[in-house]
């Protein structure tokens, strides 16, 4: 600092000895001197004439579009900042995670500016010392802009300069989410249950193992291959025997069976289920009805039992017998015996195990350990289906009975519709003993009309059981189940 005031000092002398130095600047030196050492050089600028002002103007219009332009987002959050956090960053604070303030000397790596409104040759005043708890403000010097106002209106932010880049907000980064994971494939539909308990083996897919089958459902894509014949409760109501190795596929609405060995028969008499059978490039679809289908060299046999199957060449009729290859149907032929359809199993319809009280309503007798019975002469067991109950060929109702000091029992089915008179029949079980009794539809009787059969495509609506006997005689019904019979039945 002393080598600073000599050098001006001898300076001074210099220039007054010479009689030609400028008008006195000592005040001007003296606070130039007081202020902060400048560390850098400082670049000299050239005088320009005055006719350049004009390009100089329109440089320094260009030079602040292009300021405000590249600031135009520092301004606009500085603007939408509130009130708040306004106060706060002019209070020269910092949010945590923040760079810190800027010094809150705004001359401190300034040139040594000359104090304005000095006149020559007056005396330096001393400049009182700053304190930097309360920074004294400094005129500008040139070179500097032009410092706003402190204070703010209450809820306006005023930009004043672009700040360091130490107080610019930095914009939020995007919240690390995880991938969206990928929606796991549905399940497989389950389409079937197997009847009894035979040996079967069963693989999902060429690259799984053989397994034995452990009494659980039948998904879609399931691939079975069986010994003898096998019989599966499809979940529409159907039936279907398998005698080979087969592949099923499919959900409640349609049922596709691919045929890899030996023969498969199909009962969906009544259901809204189609199933469509694949063979060796071959298409065949069955809608309701029965039929037979058997692989052959190069072509399927196709027997139709009831109702119609339907292919790409054409339809094979009930009681008839065609053969599908890739040319085309051949002549119809009458249906021959196959072993395949002995012993096939009764296909169930509807079954009351009088657990609890029949979905229709029970109207006639009273539930009591799972059974429904009927106490007196006259007494009957009578429940309505849910709502009604269609007629198809081969059908039959199966009970399993108990009857106390009762002559005779009788069986009623009622139509839906205007017929009043039931269809009936007269049965004689064995006293006091638990037995079951299958009576086929086509053994019921009208009272006034005995040459009349109970046929399809009939509805009924309810079912009822009359006891008679002795005044206390006893009737229970475990079970009422009706079904469909297999095709040798």
């Amino acid at each position: 600092m002393n080598e600073s005031q000599d050098r001006l000092l001898d300076q001074f002398i210099e220039e007054a000895a010479r009689k030609n130095g400028p008008p006195d600047l000592r005040a001007r030196i003296l606070s130039a001197a007081r202020a902060p050492r400048v560390t850098g050089k400082l670049a000299v600028l050239p005088r320009r004439p005055l006719r350049l002002l004009p390009i100089a103007i329109t440089a320094l219009a260009a030079l602040l579009v292009v300021t405000v332009l590249a600031n135009i987002d520092f301004i606009r959050d500085l603007v939408a900042r509130p009130q708040g956090d306004s106060a706060h960053r002019s209070a020269g604070q910092t949010s945590p995670g923040q760079a810190p303030a800027p010094s809150p000397w705004p001359h401190e790596d300034a040139a040594p500016a000359p104090v304005p409104g000095a006149r020559d040759g007056a005396a330096p005043s001393p400049a009182p010392k700053a304190h930097r708890e309360q920074p004294e403000e400094t005129p500008p010097g040139p070179g500097h802009a032009a410092k706003g106002p402190e204070s703010e209106e209450p809820g306006h932010a005023t930009p004043q300069r672009p700040s360091p880049e130490g107080e610019v907000e930095r914009p939020r980064q995007p919240e690390e989410t995880a991938p969206p994971k990928a929606s796991p494939p549905p399940k497989p539909a389950v389409i079937a249950t197997v009847m009894g308990k035979p040996r079967l083996k069963l693989r999902y897919g060429e690259d799984e193992a053989w397994s034995e089958h452990d009494g659980g459902e039948l998904k879609s894509g399931v691939q079975l291959q069986v010994r003898g014949y096998v019989d599966l409760a499809l979940t529409s109501g159907g039936l279907l025997r398998i005698g080979g190795e087969v592949v099923l596929t499919g959900d409640a609405t349609r049922l596709e069976s691919s045929i890899l060995k030996d023969e498969l028969y199909i009962d969906n008499r009544g259901c809204s289920q189609p199933v469509t059978v694949v063979c060796q490039k071959l298409f065949a679809e069955l809608k309701d009805g029965a039929a037979l289908f058997s692989p052959a060299q190069g072509a399927l046999e196709i027997a139709c039992l009831e109702g119609e199957v339907s292919t790409p060449a054409g339809n094979v009729e009930a009681g008839r017998m065609k053969r599908l290859t890739s040319r085309g149907l051949g002549a119809a032929k009458p249906l021959a015996q196959s072993r395949m359809l002995d012993d096939v199993p009764a296909r169930t319809l509807l079954r009351e195990d009088f657990d609890q009280e029949p979905l229709g309503g029970l109207y006639g007798g009273t539930l009591g350990n799972g059974q429904a019975v009927a106490a007196g002469h006259g007494q009957a067991v009578a429940f309505r289906y849910n709502p009604t109950l269609a007629v198809l060929p081969r059908m039959a109702v199966k009970m399993r009975v108990r009857a106390v000091r009762a002559q005779r029992l009788q069986l009623e089915l009622f139509e839906q519709g205007g017929r009043e008179q039931p269809w009936l029949i007269h049965l004689t079980p064995k006293a006091g003993e638990w037995v079951e009794i299958t009576v086929k539809f086509s053994d019921l009787r009208l009272r006034d009309q005995p040459q009349a059969r109970l046929a399809a495509p009939t509805l009924l609506r309810n079912f009822k059981l009359y006891v008679e006997g002795d005044k206390d005689a006893l009737l229970e019904i475990d079970w009422v189940e009706f079904v469909r019979l297999g095709p040798q039945e």
